[in-house]
């Protein structure tokens, strides 16, 4: 055997100083000195250059099965060539399309061991068929890469790919398609036991060797490298300390209303009579499971050790320590999975009035808060995802003895005084929960929002509720909030939409129930001040007749733009948030980075450039339906598959010979006169 002599200073703050050191140092082995045959370097696949690990590390690649072994296997996943059309946040689309449409996605995202929920939702009926008759503009070619589909809806393992992070192992629900960034691995014993494992010290040690470790380093953890990573066959042992680490993260995530586990805010799972107390109640909490996560984490580390047959030392002498943090940087996406254990008060607070706000538009099940109404129990970890979170009101219907009067609201405006007070429906639901303790509440709530009055919260769309909300809904570049604010430039007036409920009718019911009401009352309002102090009237009286004429003008602006859209509009939610949103951009002048992301979406609808969608048919259909004869995937969006196109044996189509009289007859029925009136007056506005 002949050895050579290995220098590491890497971690050396002076790294000329420990050079010298280490060169002055004439041990066979110390602490930066390493002496090895660099045939071993072959032990591990790809000759990983790993000179400062010890050599019962580098024989584990020799002597343990690889994790592709005896069943065992990693693949990678969908990529759909065009995540805007194919890929939703699961909070977009109808909760019966989530049933034949629409189906959990896997996309890697935030370092998450053990746990994660699966928030987004990819367009799959009927095996993919739009993806697949989805081509390339430049290629012609199928732009999806559709790999390893015999594997969707199994259950199994996922991970984020690609991240400066660590490897973060969680469940892969059934009923899941999984991607090129979060691949699956298929594990036919002792799936949570894998995982365990997998999100250990040891493997992460085994892991960098083939990866890199370089703190702030993108690491690739791609299907073909976990493959070859040495796992043990025998991981029962790892099952029930995953599984409890799964649930109490799971029980965590009930209080996040955008979660499939969603059932109540964390202020509404304690039992305290102040919000202060119900904070420090799930701050204990959070404390109390961030221990027992660190402590199933040892225990898992220090039985892998075992299995692996190490010790502490070949851990501690790569650099690789028993933790259950992972690295601080962010990964690809930009996630920041929250650390579990600590608590933003603010944040928890707009949680609580945010939930209050969906009770009230009948989002979320006031029952769960006042006991007639009980969660179900706590699903297994590789159970499908179900269509509703547990806290939602079930399919959005109120019952006839519903606790709360008027519950099931689409439209709400911020107008104090008015019936369908956005601020007084919230406290409605306030006062059915603490009907002796409501005011001091309020008080308190717009205490930690750092406002004199939840008003003040609720119309400030920069710093207040809406602000949250729109972060809250924007996760992996879907930018989707369900409460759309549309207001005037000043904000003194604003109404409010639910996704959820809307419909073609819906800026009707805006424009007579509730717009021109308000306009009306203000110009009288506006005539009275004009009379006020005449014929000498006051600085003060000057002063708010200006300010009543530049809120008429906003008003009646509003109006105008409310009433220019209104026969236009058609929603159909399979679109997704900002398409059916992008019309109505000028009603957004409140928050200039939604704004534009809503101009940049509406000016590609006139482009052309998402003619895939309901609203571009039912806007421009003399342009969309002569696409479809060349574009299969227009004529099955638009279920215009079989005018257009006839099926083949082996599964692809041919296009049809259309008569162009049958053309114009399929423009004719969906084109009306007043669309295009209204699209034109909404085109020429400045």
């Amino acid at each position: 055997m002949r050895e050579t002599i290995f220098l590491r200073v890497l971690d050396a703050t002076d790294k000329a100083t420990a050079l010298q050191a280490a060169l002055a140092d004439q041990t066979t082995a110390g602490p930066r000195r390493f002496a090895l045959d660099p045939a071993r370097f072959a032990d591990i696949p790809m000759s990983s250059f790993a000179y400062w690990v010890s050599d019962r590390v580098r024989a584990l690649f020799t002597t343990l099965p690889p994790f592709a072994s005896d069943g065992r296997t990693a693949r990678v996943g969908l990529q759909t060539g065009d995540d805007f059309r194919f890929v939703r946040a699961a909070w977009e689309v109808p909760v019966r399309g989530r049933l034949d449409q629409w189906f959990a996605f896997a996309k890697g995202g935030a370092y998450s061991p053990y746990y994660a929920d699966i928030h987004l939702v990819v367009q799959w009926a009927n095996d993919g068929q739009l993806m697949r008759n989805a081509n390339h503009p430049r290629t012609g070619r199928m732009a999806a890469v559709l790999r390893n589909t015999q594997f969707y809806f199994r259950p199994g393992l996922t991970w984020t790919d690609r991240t400066s992070r660590a490897l973060s192992v969680r469940p892969l629900r059934a009923d899941t398609v999984f991607s090129h960034k979060g691949s699956g691995g298929f594990i036919p014993d002792h799936p949570l036991g894998a995982m365990a494992a997998m999100n250990s010290s040891v493997f992460d040690l085994l892991l960098s060797l083939l990866v890199g470790a370089g703190a702030g380093a993108a690491r690739s953890y791609t299907a073909g490298t976990l493959a070859s990573v040495p796992l043990p066959l025998d991981l029962a042992d790892l099952e029930p300390p995953a599984h409890r680490a799964w649930s109490l993260k799971r029980g965590l995530d009930t209080a996040e209303e955008t979660s499939h586990a969603f059932w109540l805010p964390a202020l509404l799972q304690t039992e305290d009579a102040s919000l202060a107390a119900g904070l420090a109640g799930w701050a204990a909490r959070g404390a109390a499971v961030a221990a027992e996560l660190a402590q199933l984490q040892a225990t898992i580390d220090e039985r892998c050790l075992q299995l692996y047959g190490l010790a502490a030392e070949d851990l501690a002498s790569s650099g690789a320590e028993l933790s259950a943090d992972g690295p601080a940087e962010a990964d690809e996406e930009d996630e920041v999975d929250e650390t579990v254990g600590t608590i933003d008060a603010q944040a928890q607070v707009a949680e609580l009035l945010s939930w209050q706000l969906g009770v009230v538009f009948g989002r979320f099940d006031l029952r769960l808060a006042t006991g007639a109404r009980t969660a179900p129990p706590e699903p297994e970890p590789f159970d499908p995802l179900p269509a509703e979170a547990p806290g939602l009101l079930p399919g959005g219907v109120v019952p006839a003895d519903y606790p709360l009067a008027g519950a099931g609201a689409a439209v709400l405006v911020e107008d104090q005084g008015h019936p369908a007070d956005l601020v007084a429906r919230v406290e409605q639901v306030a006062r059915v929960l603490w009907p002796e303790t409501f005011d001091a509440l309020q008080t308190e709530a717009a205490a930690i929002l750092g406002v004199d009055t939840l008003r003040a919260w609720f119309a400030n769309a920069r710093s207040g509720f809406w602000a949250g909300h729109l972060r809250r809904y924007s996760r992996s570049s879907r930018t989707a909030p369900i409460y759309w604010m549309l207001s005037l430039p000043s904000q003194r007036y604003s109404v409010w939409l639910y996704y959820h409920r809307l419909t073609p009718d819906t800026l009707y019911a805006v424009l007579n129930d509730y717009v021109k009401p308000k306009l009306r009352r203000e110009e009288r309002r506006l005539v009275d001040l004009r009379q006020e102090g005449e014929p000498t009237p006051s600085r003060t009286q000057l002063k708010a007749r200006e300010d009543q004429e530049r809120l008429v003008d906003e008003l009646r602006a509003f109006q105008d733009e409310v009433a220019r859209v209104a026969p236009l509009w058609r929603p159909d939610l399979n679109d997704g948030v900002i398409i059916n949103h992008a019309p109505l951009w000028r009603l957004v002048p409140h928050h200039k980075e939604w704004r534009k992301k809503l101009m940049e979406c509406w000016a590609k609808l006139v482009a052309g450039e998402y003619d895939w969608a309901h609203l571009a048919l039912h806007l421009w259909p003399e342009r969309v339906i002569p696409k479809c004869a060349t574009d299969r995937s227009l004529a099955l969006a638009h279920g215009l598959d079989e005018v257009f196109w006839t099926a083949n044996a082996d599964g692809g189509a041919s296009p049809r010979a259309v008569d162009p009289a049958q053309i114009e007859a399929l423009i004719a029925e969906r084109s009306s006169p007043a669309v295009k009136a209204a699209l034109q007056s909404l085109l020429e506005a400045r």
